[in-house]
């Protein structure tokens, strides 16, 4: 999942949830 963009950005999980996940 090292494309996945979360619809809303306010979320201060999903970015860094999604970075360890990409990394």
């Amino acid at each position: 999942m090292a494309g996945y963009t979360p619809p809303t950005p306010t979320m201060p999980l999903p970015l860094p949830l999604a970075m360890e996940l990409a990394l």
